[in-house]
């Protein structure tokens, strides 16, 4: 129930999915990808009641399909303690729901709190690459609920790296121009 939630949303893009695309693949591949296969552009909105801790945000593509959701609730809240094996029927089934495009699994993650078990599971799509990025989608049951789905491009951390550093040396450069540009506009003021 959304009784007493405030509201909120905006055009929230996956940022570096999409600079991934463009560098890597060009332009027209990259929009080839994003238009048909890849949640690049996305709608986020949001539901929160200030000082609280419970939230919850739906990410949904330009056309209205869901690419991601996550229900925040506090760390104490009361749950069940599945297995693992549980707990993976769950996020399969819901998966199931989303895609039916192959999936290959590749990782689990418990969380061990205080009053259940939240587990994490991750799915890579199988045949896709743009390059090294791939494809996934994790799901995470909180108790015996499902209270996050996320279906993202996994972009690899050495590019991320590797783009940001060149980002930092473009700033550097931009600042050392912006120390003699500022002295040759006040010179042409002046003059």
């Amino acid at each position: 129930r959304l009784d007493g939630f405030h509201q909120l949303t905006l055009f929230d893009p996956d940022q570096t999915g999409s600079l991934y695309l463009e560098r890597e693949l060009g332009l027209e591949e990259a929009n080839r990808l994003m238009r048909a296969e890849v949640p690049v552009w996305r709608w986020r909105a949001r539901w929160f009641r200030p000082q609280e801790k419970e939230e919850m945000t739906v990410w949904l593509s330009p056309e209205g399909r869901l690419v991601g959701f996550e229900h925040q609730i506090r760390e104490d809240s009361q749950g069940a303690r599945l297995t693992k094996e549980q707990a993976r029927a769950i996020a399969e089934s819901f998966l199931h729901r989303q895609t039916a495009t192959p999936q290959r699994f590749i990782e689990e993650q418990l969380q061990q709190r205080p009053n259940r078990y939240d587990y994490l599971f991750t799915w890579e799509q199988e045949g896709f690459q743009a390059k090294e990025a791939t494809h996934r989608r994790s799901v995470t049951v909180q108790g015996n609920q499902v209270g996050a789905y996320q279906d993202f491009l996994h972009v690899p951390e050495k590019w991320k790296r590797d783009f940001a550093r060149m980002r930092a040396a473009n700033d550097l450069y931009a600042q050392i121009a912006m120390v003699f540009y500022v002295p040759l506009i006040l010179g042409a003021v002046l003059l």
